[in-house]
């Protein structure tokens, strides 16, 4: 019987079904609520995790003591307040110190992320984000208040539970992208009649590098088509996705070698050229980059799921 790695649960879960989660090696598995793709702990575990990763992003909420994470080689400590959001596919380690209490919340984008806007604010879920009251307040207030509705309807009797929650969570990230975008175009000093003109362009510009990011492709090339000089549209991007340019193009990329590293019937050569890369050197020294560990490591992490 596989072992759940979150004992000791304050809350108990809405209804019996499924052991919640367990490892394979350092790859966690998640076992959602039955019938739903989300799976929440109220809890005082005080055990700490080495390296793992998921499918699923995580959010962690402090409400006692202090949580230490490493997540590519920086600390994040989550204090009473707290929030710290994982992105899925991250390897991190977790350990509750000071009498720790709080929840661990799994929720599964996909269901989110074919949404055209989400492209908007999908270069921001892929790195952690912490938000604490003394950063932004404003921001955290409303944070803690989304997830404590997201509470409200995981634990009670909810007929329309994992619908509930998904629409508080699609606040939770429209207030995210609304604060970082305000606070790019503060930065740009942007006169307001511009604000709304070029959040509409940026969608538009990630939609159609989502859809065309394993083509080559230029930053002067879109630069023009979208009407900005190269070094003004260079300067936007990074203050709108806090990316540059090729940095994003290269994540776009690897995030779909992940996804692809799951079928074993694709040769890692062919996996490389389907995202773009036009060598397998450059791929697998980006891939490392990026994830930690090479192609074929990550594959083999996999490995027992996918066989």
């Amino acid at each position: 019987m596989p072992e759940s790695i979150y004992m000791n649960p304050i809350r108990p879960q809405p209804f019996d079904g499924g052991d919640g989660t367990h490892y394979d090696g350092i790859y966690e598995l998640v076992d959602y609520l039955p019938g739903t793709s989300i799976r929440f702990w109220y809890t005082s575990n005080p055990d700490c995790y080495d390296e793992h990763w998921h499918d699923p992003m995580e959010i962690i909420s402090c409400e006692q003591g202090y949580y230490i994470l490493e997540i590519n080689h920086i600390t994040y400590q989550v204090r009473p307040g707290d929030i710290l959001l994982i992105p899925g596919g991250t390897v991190h380690t977790l350990c509750p110190l000071d009498n720790c209490r709080g929840y661990v919340h799994l929720v599964d984008l996909q269901t989110i992320s074919a949404m055209k806007s989400f492209a908007g604010i999908s270069p921001l879920l892929s790195r952690p984000i912490l938000i604490s009251e003394s950063e932004n307040h404003t921001l955290n207030h409303t944070a803690n208040t989304l997830l404590d509705q997201m509470h409200t309807a995981y634990f009670s009797n909810n007929e329309f539970r994992e619908l509930t929650v998904y629409s508080y969570l699609l606040m939770l990230l429209t207030e995210i992208g609304r604060n970082y975008l305000s606070t790019a175009q503060s930065i740009m000093h942007l006169h307001s009649s511009k604000h709304q003109e070029y959040a509409d362009k940026f969608n538009q510009i990630l939609n159609d590098l989502a859809n065309h990011y394993n083509e080559e492709i230029s930053l002067e090339a879109v630069a023009r088509k979208y009407g900005f000089s190269k070094f003004y549209f260079s300067r936007l991007f990074n203050q709108y996705t806090s990316y540059s340019f090729t940095d994003y193009i290269a994540s776009q990329r690897i995030l779909a070698a992940k996804a692809m590293l799951m079928d074993l019937g694709k040769s890692i050569t062919e996996i490389a050229e389907n995202v773009g890369f036009n060598s397998l050197s450059s791929f697998n020294r980006v891939f490392k980059e990026k994830t930690g560990c090479n192609p074929s490591r990550y594959r083999e992490l996999y490995h027992p799921l996918s066989s």
